[in-house]
């Protein structure tokens, strides 16, 4: 039990050994796991993976959520295909159009909740259906495929043969988020907002601004997320999104997020996102109906929520004792 419980508070050892387990039973139980085709299409899902985590992350350290993430992902990648189908402008300026198309969808969905009183759940899941709602309005149902052909190459171009380029990109990204939650002050202001919102206002905290930046950030990453998905299936089709949901919430919570806000761990939600994509990559190679994909997802966030619950009981009995011993 005392194993357990350090296991528990080790938010990343919570997610490595599931990783190391899974790694080692997919390789024991199928032949072709370890192939570069396979690894290379498991480094290439885990970008995609990895930023929809970190866009929830952030919504997440405010004590919120995001539901509308696959929506956003979907209207900013909309953008993206208008801008170089029809307009014919350079790729460096459709993905700039792309990301501020994401931060204002954020920046809605900020304002909302800070000035309406409206609970933020049910604006978010307003905007979901209102923001995909829009982007089929605009496209008629009709994808965008004409697209850079040097931006699809870019998509699909890899480093030793193995690692997508786009890894990387992930990887850069998430240093940035790294930094800006430890080391800035926006960081410290989205957790302290997140842990109680009434002591981060006594404290001098501009709530609002705050939960609007949160909004922002996530908007961006959102955007991020999507154009990455474009560059690897070399279109911009209207099911992007659909199935980040469960993952955003699942992969961050994994990692050692905690649901209730006050807490986040960039470098979990990265090994979440591997977690993941190893989990779909075993659907894949097992044989298993790629509808069980939803229930695993289901089951997964159930067992993310347990643990997200046990280590918030466990910080809260630990402070509690150490009140105690203080006194």
């Amino acid at each position: 039990m005392k194993k357990i419980k350090q296991l528990l508070q080790a938010d990343l050892s919570s997610v490595i050994v599931p990783i190391m387990i899974m790694f080692c039973l997919l390789s024991a139980a199928s032949e072709g796991f370890l192939s570069s085709y396979n690894m290379y299409s498991v480094f290439q899902s885990v970008p995609i993976y990895v930023i929809v985590g970190l866009s929830q992350m952030v919504v997440l350290s405010l004590g919120q959520m995001n539901l509308a993430v696959g929506s956003i992902g979907v209207l900013s990648s909309v953008v993206f295909g208008i801008t170089m189908q029809s307009l014919g402008l350079p790729t460096v300026v459709c993905i700039l159009a792309a990301c501020v198309a994401g931060i204002v969808q954020g920046l809605i969905q900020g304002i909302m909740i800070t000035k309406t009183g409206i609970n933020p759940f049910i604006i978010s899941l307003a905007l979901l259906s209102l923001y995909k709602g829009m982007a089929l309005v605009i496209t008629k149902g009709q994808p965008f495929s004409n697209l850079s052909a040097g931006f699809k190459e870019f998509g699909n171009s890899r480093f030793l043969s193995v690692f997508p380029i786009t890894l990387f990109i992930a990887v850069f990204i998430c240093a940035v988020i790294f930094v800006l939650i430890r080391y800035r002050k926006i960081g410290k202001r989205l957790l302290a907002c997140g842990a109680n919102k009434t002591a981060a206002v006594y404290s001098g905290i501009n709530y609002d601004r705050t939960v609007i930046i949160g909004h922002c950030l996530s908007g961006v990453l959102c955007a991020a997320a999507a154009i990455l998905q474009v560059s690897r299936f070399g279109s911009v089709q209207l099911s992007i999104g659909d199935d980040w949901m469960l993952t955003s919430f699942v992969v961050p919570v994994l990692g050692g997020t905690l649901l209730s806000g006050g807490k986040v761990n960039v470098i979990g939600t990265f090994l979440g996102g591997i977690l993941m994509v190893l989990i779909n990559n075993a659907i894949v190679l097992w044989g298993i109906s790629s509808y069980a994909t939803n229930a695993a997802l289901g089951i997964i966030l159930l067992l993310a929520y347990e643990v997200d619950r046990m280590r918030r009981t466990m910080m809260n009995n630990q402070a509690k004792n150490a009140v105690k011993r203080g006194a």
